[in-house]
């Protein structure tokens, strides 16, 4: 698939996610200096993304849908699952269901580990909202949910890109 040539890059055989930063949401927006208001809003990122689902639907989204402390976190914590040594099913309650969620401001997008062994983790991906894929039917809710099985060293070469692009948009 790969849409975007320097993005932060999720996939196995039949699911991908890319992610990228592509600017400010507001360019001239006041720094720090600014109201406390302003301060927010000034660090909203606008992310692109492509995604392959595994029955083979594609689609993009374009949205500001995390701030610069969110894309910090991000990283952090696919640096964490990359760094994981636990060799079970990490995340799930007695019903099997995921029980943490790494969530963010706008609900676009939350990650789950579902489970990991040495070399590699079980992700689950929930894009909702604008990067949901287009629901079939108008009335229906736009929310996607991938899992992708992925190597531990892809994840921690995510997590560097991830930090890689923040470095171009520094908190304001």
């Amino acid at each position: 698939m790969r849409s975007y040539p320097d993005s932060v890059r999720l996939h196995d055989e039949t699911t991908e996610l890319e992610l990228r930063i592509a600017g400010y949401q507001f360019v001239l927006q006041e720094t720090a200096d600014g109201p406390a208001d302003a301060s927010w809003d000034s660090n909203w990122l606008v992310v692109e993304g492509a995604v392959r689902a595994s029955d083979g639907i594609q689609w993009t989204f374009r949205d500001p849908c995390l701030t610069t402390w969110e894309v910090a976190k991000l990283s952090d914590w696919l640096q964490q699952t990359a760094a994981e040594a636990t060799t079970a099913t990490a995340n799930t309650d007695a019903d099997g269901q995921v029980a943490e969620w790494l969530t963010f401001t706008e609900p676009n997008l939350s990650l789950a580990v579902v489970s990991l062994s040495e070399s590699q983790a079980e992700l689950t991906i929930v894009l909702s909202h604008e990067a949901a894929a287009p629901p079939l039917e108008p009335q229906l809710p736009k929310r996607s949910e991938i899992s992708i099985v992925t190597s531990k060293r892809e994840i921690q070469n995510a997590a560097v890109e991830m930090r890689e692009q923040l470095s171009a948009y520094p908190v304001r």
